[in-house]
């Protein structure tokens, strides 16, 4: 069996499961939308929405 020129040693090629792809893109979403914050505080999720939150003194 001719092997895939893309493919990683060690590896393997089998398919994630749809359970295995929501866990994945959970965790994904939580830490990119946790760790990318601006100047002011805004996370990417408000940057994309084009909204901001505002506090009350």
């Amino acid at each position: 069996m001719p092997k895939d020129p893309g493919s990683i040693p060690g590896t393997s090629t089998q398919v994630i499961t749809p359970v295995q792809a929501l866990i994945r893109t959970v965790l994904l979403v939580l830490v990119i939308t946790a760790v990318t914050f601006d100047d002011d505080g805004r996370g990417i999720y408000e940057r994309l929405s084009g909204s901001v939150l505002t506090r009350r003194a």
